[in-house]
């Protein structure tokens, strides 16, 4: 009864992750650069959100394509800028094969 709990719970926050926006807490900070990496996280963001908001693509798709449009975007605004994916286990099992 209890591997069954675990295994529905697992599944569930699977899930969930095509369902929420990637942010900068998932991009790696270099050491003395604090005030560059806000500023290009907030620009990243709102070409991220342009590119979700006004494109005919993310207008008309569902939920879940319009987050992995913004984190897409996001995640490539991002690593132009200098500032990698941030490396954690969910990040190896996805792949984040945009």
């Amino acid at each position: 009864m209890r591997a069954a709990a675990v295994v529905a719970t697992g599944l569930l926050v699977s899930g969930c992750a095509e369902y929420m926006d990637m942010n900068s807490d998932a991009f790696v900070q270099k050491p003395g650069q604090q005030e560059r990496f806000y500023m290009d996280a907030r620009a990243c963001e709102l070409e991220a959100e342009n590119q979700r908001a006004y494109q005919l693509r993310g207008i008309a798709a569902d939920e879940g394509e319009r987050h992995r449009i913004y984190s897409k975007a996001l995640s490539a605004c991002m690593t132009s800028r200098g500032h990698p994916l941030r490396v954690h286990w969910y990040n190896l099992w996805e792949g984040y094969s945009w």
